[in-house]
């Protein structure tokens, strides 16, 4: 049976009670890059100028009160005054440590709209810190930040090419990182989909778009993981992404030889809702005790998932085909947007390969309307 390397995610990164704590335990851990990297923001506005720009920002949005205008201003305001300046360095400590890079998607597209680094900067940056493995740019898929099907596809495909641009990137220029590429989407289908435009079937993958996913349901953590044992050959693993301890003991459980690792820092978090409870500060001599109890507890609970795999079988959550056969797409009175997916899922492949630089809605309303108005005049 393969073991299973469990990641502790840090953002500490001086040379302190933290970082001693992981270095004795031999925790392996994940940094993200965008705490790696140096950026100018709207912090370092002057209060005036922030204020300004928040009464200006309120006017265009009368519908948002209080702590929701706040939390929409702040997204606003990182987005278009982000600037990235640099990388930082990891600590001098952490050299021969096992250390692993997240490339942060969620957290840029979230907060910047974007990756405020290009890919260039991101993998020589990697090289430099001499990662276990660097997570290839990938582009999140969640709700908040994927609204339809179709950006969905545009995303999935946008992260294959940004995998083929990576490799390309690192041979020409004869960089040695190690690079873990990721599979995006939000139903089970845009995983493999996502795979399959890898091209050079890579036997280990991290799964994106995991962390704020239920465990069970049609677009489950199971249904994906299920769906990916089912279609994906042996010996392809997964590293997933900020699963939490729970739903990762019970996917152990049910695919142990498919789970290579996993990372979380819900450790943080808990340490300091705690440390606030007890009314004690917020010390990093505390919350690395509160590291050490947490990491080994849940060595302890996976180790013991490992040794006892479920014996019932995994659910079967039916799993809806993107793509409506075409006599459906003739007759129904949705037959744009059938026909529109359908398009979608042709081009994201040319996206992928680099044919065409985005899967623009535009592009995808356009050749839809073209291929309705031909199957009309042939029929008739």
């Amino acid at each position: 049976m393969s073991e299973l390397t469990f990641r502790v995610g840090i953002s500490d990164f001086n040379d302190g009670p933290l970082l001693r704590a992981a270095r004795e335990m031999g925790a392996p851990l994940l940094v993200s890059a965008n705490r790696l990297a140096r950026k100018s923001n709207a912090d370092r506005l002057s209060s005036d100028q922030r204020r300004r720009l928040r009464n200006a920002f309120a006017r265009s949005h009368p519908n948002l009160r209080g702590a929701r205008l706040d939390r929409e201003f702040d997204l606003y305001a990182g987005r278009m005054l982000a600037t990235f300046r640099a990388w930082r360095d990891l600590p001098a400590p952490l050299a021969s440590h096992d250390v692993a890079l997240d490339s942060a998607g969620f957290v840029a597209h979230r907060l910047y709209g974007d990756y405020l680094w290009g890919l260039s900067s991101y993998l020589r940056m990697a090289e430099r810190g001499r990662f276990t493995w660097a997570a290839v740019l990938d582009f999140a898929c969640e709700p908040e930040i994927a609204g339809s099907e179709n950006e969905v596809l545009r995303r999935v495909a946008l992260t294959a090419r940004a995998y083929h641009e990576a490799v390309r990137y690192t041979e020409d220029h004869g960089l040695r990182v190690p690079l873990l590429p990721v599979l995006q989407g939000w139903r089970p289908e845009h995983y493999v989909r996502c795979y399959d435009l890898l091209g050079r079937a890579p036997e280990f993958v991290g799964l994106g778009s995991m962390c704020r996913r239920s465990m069970h349901g049609p677009n489950g953590a199971l249904a994906i993981i299920s769906r990916l044992d089912a279609d994906l050959k042996p010996p392809v693993r997964f590293h997933l992404f900020g699963v939490k301890s729970q739903a990762l003991a019970q996917l152990v459980r049910r695919y142990p030889d498919r789970i290579a690792s996993a990372d979380s820092a819900a450790w943080d978090f808990r340490a300091s809702r705690q440390l606030y409870q007890q009314g004690q500060p917020k010390t990093q001599a505390a919350r690395a005790q509160f590291l050490r109890d947490w990491y080994q507890r849940n060595r302890r609970v996976l180790a013991q998932a490992l040794r006892e795999p479920a014996t019932d079988a995994p659910s079967n959550h039916p799993v809806m085909d993107c793509q409506a056969p075409a006599s459906e797409r003739a007759c129904s009175a949705d037959a744009l947007e059938r026909e529109m997916s359908r398009v979608a899922h042709e081009t994201i492949e040319q996206v992928a390969g680099g044919e065409i630089d985005d899967l623009c809605p535009r592009l995808v309303y356009e050749r839809a309307c073209e291929h309705i108005a031909e199957a009309s005049a042939d029929r008739r």
